[in-house]
């Protein structure tokens, strides 16, 4: 299972997935971190859905992606496939989303009797952090952990290593979905001050 798995992300879900937990990011620093976790809870309880490929949501701003793993490829091409202008300058950009980093790895969850592994857990984690065009930050970094675990059979490794494969992209679209809630927060939250100041 090479890098090029992870960056030939589809654009779906692939097989049935036998658990499945996603972690959240927990906002941090003060009333405003506050509010755009509130409004994260808002949109995800009310049926919030991404445009596209992803759902439905509202175009952004320009958006200026830096990295260069699977999690920024998946999120160039879902802000696309929303009419969000993806650029490559920052003098271009309203807002700048960094991928620090991301990893992913695999753990026996399940072992049979005669030692055998059974299940895998996999573990996928991504930290990101978005900023305006100056560098002040609009929101810290974050880190997004995804779960999936899936029955192992040795008689069958090859299937079962495409399997994880495909969890895997399904990790990082997973992943992707949850930075594009968290940016439709922060770009609600920049608009709220200037639709307050406009208020009669």
């Amino acid at each position: 299972m090479g890098d090029a798995s992870m960056k030939d992300v589809i654009a779906h879900h692939p097989s049935p997935i036998t658990h499945h937990r996603s972690g959240d990011a927990v906002c941090k620093g003060g009333a405003g971190w506050l509010l755009l976790a509130a409004l994260v809870l808002l949109m995800t309880g009310c049926g919030f859905h991404l445009r596209g490929s992803q759902g439905d949501f509202a175009a952004l701003p320009p958006v200026l992606v830096r990295g260069d793993g699977a999690a920024a490829t998946e999120l160039k091409r879902a802000l696309r496939g929303g009419e969000t202008p993806v650029v490559e300058e920052v003098a271009q950009a309203s807002l700048v989303v960094t991928i620090v980093d991301e990893r992913r790895e695999r753990r026996a969850s399940a072992v049979g009797v005669t030692g055998r592994v059974q299940e895998y857990e996999l573990n996928y984690v991504v930290r990101f952090r978005v900023d305006d065009p100056s560098g002040a930050a609009l929101a810290p970094v974050q880190s997004i952990a995804v779960q999936r675990s899936y029955s192992f059979d040795g008689t069958d490794v090859n299937a079962k290593a495409n399997e994880e494969d495909d969890l895997y992209r399904d990790m990082v679209y997973d992943a992707v979905r949850q930075i594009l809630i968290r940016l439709q927060a922060i770009q609600a939250s920049r608009q709220a001050p200037d639709a307050a100041g406009e208020a009669p």
